[in-house]
C-alpha cells in the first residue's frame, strides 16, 4: 500500500506543476486560453491582446 501511495503522489506531480504555472502567470485584460500540453509536463498559454490600430 505504501508503494502504491508513493506512486500516486509522484503521478500527481504534473498536475501540481500546472497549478504552479497557472498561479505564476500574470493576469492581463486580454483573452487567455490555457491548454494542457500534448506531450510534455505543463501547459500552453495563448493570450489575445487587443491593440488599437
Amino acid at each position: 500500500m505504501f508503494w502504491l501511495s508513493a506512486l500516486m503522489i509522484l503521478a500527481a506531480g504534473g498536475d501540481l506543476t500546472i497549478l504552479w504555472k497557472l498561479f505564476r502567470f500574470p493576469r492581463s485584460k486580454g483573452e487567455v486560453r490555457f491548454l494542457d500540453h500534448p506531450y510534455e509536463v505543463g501547459l500552453v498559454i495563448f493570450e489575445r491582446t487587443f491593440s488599437k490600430v
